[in-house]
């Protein structure tokens, strides 16, 4: 049984939050092995929480996940120890992971995680890194993670770390509800079972949606949603078709599935939802009401 960790003895705390794909387009297959994606990101608040300690050598990462004891398989330790070897840093740091984001649901715990890391030890070790320099090191630890060291709403394209980001302004804020189902999906298997069964994008779903977008049209925006990974995903996990049927009848204004899977979620124009919908909601899962940020 892990030890009690009291978050208060730590210098400060830092959230990580998850992310929903608006669109999600799987184009071709690269030669270092990954995909060129279109994809449009969007943070929303649900977190993962960070807490960081300097100590006087190595580095330790804690976390109350019984799924991620094995620090060599944990994302905060691997960019914790890439940025104290490249900076040839003398100092430890203890980090506590507290996870609440779902492993395996497509909403890029680990990637936030590890951006949230980068810039937790940037401070703790007050290495003045630049933007570009923590870019660069988000890039070598996942191609989402970029993306994370900002968050907000952007176009990712190339293996989803070539990003551009959407100003505040344009940014259009929305209740969302997310259904995690139990089960989880493996981005590996998602994409080797694309390429095996020979599988092609099916459209420009970007353009529409980022039209959509930029005229501010938040039931054009939920109309557009777009992941071509849905279809495959729901042909082994059926209960992906029975939420998205659910939300649409509890009132969202358009459904999708997140990422690879498994998590789905609903753009609402308001959060004013009976307890029955609720219920009849969690039900499928574990319900998650959050805003888009």
């Amino acid at each position: 049984m892990m030890k009690t960790i009291n978050p208060d003895n730590f210098q400060f705390n830092m959230q990580a939050p998850a992310k929903i794909n608006y669109v999600l387009e799987v184009l071709e297959r690269r030669e270092d092995g990954y995909h060129e994606i279109n994809t449009v990101y969007q943070t929303i608040s649900f977190y993962d929480h960070l807490y960081f300690q300097e100590t006087n050598r190595d580095i330790e990462v804690l976390t109350d996940s019984d799924e991620l004891q094995d620090p060599l398989a944990n994302l905060v330790f691997k960019s914790a120890s890439l940025v104290a070897r490249m900076k040839n840093v003398n100092k430890g740091a203890k980090i506590f992971l507290r996870k609440n984001i779902p492993i395996g649901a497509g909403l890029g715990g680990g990637s936030s995680d590890a951006a949230c890391t980068l810039k937790g030890l940037n401070r703790l070790w007050k290495l003045n890194l630049t933007e570009l320099e923590l870019q660069n090191y988000a890039a070598q630890i996942g191609a989402d993670v970029p993306f994370f060291l900002r968050g907000g709403l952007a176009i990712g394209k190339g293996k989803g770390d070539k990003i551009t980001y959407i100003s505040r302004g344009m940014r259009p804020k929305f209740p969302i509800i997310l259904v995690c189902p139990t089960f989880k999906v493996s981005t590996a298997d998602a994409y080797m079972e694309w390429d095996e069964g020979g599988y092609f994008s099916r459209g420009s779903g970007l353009d529409s949606f980022m039209k959509s977008l930029y005229g501010r049209n938040l039931m054009g925006m939920a109309g557009n949603l777009f992941n071509d990974f849905e279809a495959l995903i729901i042909k082994k996990h059926s209960p992906i078709q029975a939420i998205k049927n659910r939300l649409m009848r509890s009132g969202a204004l358009g459904a999708l599935m997140t990422g690879s899977g498994s998590a789905v979620f609903g753009i609402f124009e308001n959060m004013n939802l009976s307890d029955d919908v609720l219920n009849n909601l969690m039900k499928l899962g574990r319900v998650v009401r959050a805003t888009t940020i």
